[in-house]
């Protein structure tokens, strides 16, 4: 395999990743007794592709269009620039198990400390120069000394839905280690940077296993005066985080799904007075009722933002079932240093607010009864269930013959020092007795309601029939005769607690 390697690449000044072009030759179609194809490596191949030819292409890359054009923005002399070569192993495509690029910031103050993303991809297909018809899988790890933190943010498309690229976790966690390794060594090369980004391309492959090809320092520009940031649309589905924030009772009724389209513009303040979204669909269920408000955001009903495009307003419902909604999304809008100026509505912690007209029944900490007009929920990603995700079962019995039988999924996540709390990712499915004749049985997204307690220690649930598919006419028709609209758990006491929300709003004990 032979590679570019000039003096306008992998520099300080001058990373030129991506700009030059890497070829194989074939030393067969050179050894042989003729200059006439099909290459003797690939007869797919109509003409020899040899070393000399090889080489000589990867010359030819100097002059590709993003490469000339990336000098002239730099300002770079040409007639000072020369090209090497570089020879190292080859690595056929049908050995290639996954391919990928990850950029690292390693910080060592206190302690190892690395955070970043690493962009995969399956096969051979490229990642440094894609041909954009395939989306790459996108993990992101936050380490901390000997812990490590990996969330997958982006499914490669390349894959079943669900499914990682590589072997997870343990691929990842190798990888970690490699890049650890070098780390190390460049502290032994610079041992007055304490902190420095790296960029990483890496190999799953067939014989070799886990291969680091190179690895090159970004360099990081000195602090300067705030730059404006951009924003930019990518569009996502939001729904309400089921952690260790808001109330269980807040979860469940302003559960809801979000996709919201961002205007694409640089954050100046007066891009930001009109608002910062252009189309949105929301999907909640209002009085029981699965509802969608969708089209120009600013046209939803009572609609109007703060000039400064953090939040915005509108409303639903009449009387007594009006809501006033508020969606904060905390903006960045200027950055210093090697903070890249570009985000997306995904980069942010998106938090909802609503305002109710009629006060909504809640259970605190204690197990009193009470009532709000004002809940908040935070908005995140759909998780996903991968192969490491924890299967947690629950069964919970009331004294009166009552009893939950709830499955559902914690994410793969370390424990870090001091403690955590699992959210949930998805609930598997839950079934109810003692309560209607026949067993009910839940699987869907707004009948299930989670929220954590500090380390998991206590667990509190909300399951609403009525709000699941399928669920038989005479089976809600007898919670109705029980004045039972949803049910609320408490787990983790000595006995767990059974409250009901009845047909008039108001909680009361089972």
């Amino acid at each position: 395999r032979f590679r570019s390697s000039t003096n306008v690449e992998d520099a300080e000044g001058f990373t030129g990743a991506g700009l030059y072009d890497s070829f194989s030759g074939c030393l067969l179609d050179d050894l042989d007794t003729d200059t006439t194809g099909p290459s003797a490596c690939d007869p797919a191949e109509a003409q020899e592709r040899g070393v000399f030819r090889a080489i000589r292409t990867v010359y030819a890359s100097f002059y590709n269009d993003n490469a000339y054009l990336e000098r002239l923005r730099h300002g770079v002399d040409e007639t000072k620039v020369g090209m090497g070569v570089l020879v190292h192993h080859s690595f056929p495509d049908e050995e290639e198990l996954a391919n990928g690029v990850a950029t690292l910031d390693f910080r060592y103050t206190f302690g190892s400390t690395l955070e970043g993303k690493l962009v995969t991809q399956l096969g051979a297909e490229s990642v440094t120069n894609p041909d954009g018809t395939a989306l790459p899988e996108v993990v992101e790890v936050f380490a901390y000394n000997d812990s490590a933190d990996y969330t997958l943010r982006q499914y490669s498309s390349r894959v079943p839905l669900g499914a990682p690229v590589m072997g997870w976790l343990d691929d990842y966690r190798g990888f970690l280690t490699l890049f650890r390794s070098a780390a190390l060594g460049w502290r032994q090369l610079h041992p007055e940077q304490s902190r420095f980004l790296l960029d990483f391309e890496y190999k799953k492959d067939v014989n070799l296993g886990l291969v680091v090809k190179q690895v090159r320092p970004i360099p990081q520009p000195a602090v300067g005066e705030p730059v404006t940031a951009f924003l930019l649309d990518d569009p996502q589905d939001w729904v309400v985080a089921q952690r260790e924030a808001a109330d269980v009772f807040a979860n469940h009724r302003l559960k809801s799904v979000w996709r919201m389209q961002a205007r694409a513009m640089r954050m100046t303040p007066a891009s930001l007075a009109g608002g910062i979204y252009g189309d949105g669909r929301l999907e909640r269920v209002e009085n029981g009722n699965l509802e969608v408000l969708s089209g120009p955001v600013a046209g939803w009903p009572e609609a109007s933002a703060t000039p400064d495009g953090t939040y915005q307003r509108w409303a639903t419902g009449l009387g007594a079932d009006r809501r006033s909604w508020e969606l904060q999304v905390p903006l960045t809008t200027t950055v210093t240093g090697a903070t890249p100026p570009v985000f997306t509505l995904n980069d942010f912690d998106p938090m909802v607010t609503v305002t109710h007209a009629t006060p909504m029944p809640w259970v605190d900490y204690d197990g009193a009864f009470r009532t709000t007009t004002i809940e908040t929920v935070f908005l995140e990603p759909r998780r996903p269930v991968t192969p490491g995700s924890t299967l947690v079962r629950r069964s919970l019995a009331h004294g009166r013959g009552a009893r939950v039988e709830t499955s559902f999924y914690w994410p793969d996540e370390p424990p870090l020092a001091g403690g955590y709390t699992a959210p949930l990712v998805r609930f598997e499915e839950t079934r109810l007795t003692g309560l209607t004749t026949a067993p009910i049985v839940l699987r869907g997204y707004y009948s299930q309601t989670y929220r954590p307690g500090h380390h998991n220690f206590t667990e509190d649930f909300i399951f609403e029939p009525r709000l699941e598919p399928g669920v038989p006419a005479a089976t809600l028709a007898e919670l109705e005769a029980l004045d039972i609209r949803y049910l609320h758990v408490q787990a983790g006491f000595v006995e767990p607690l059974f409250h009901v929300v009845g047909l008039d709003g108001k909680l009361r004990r089972l």
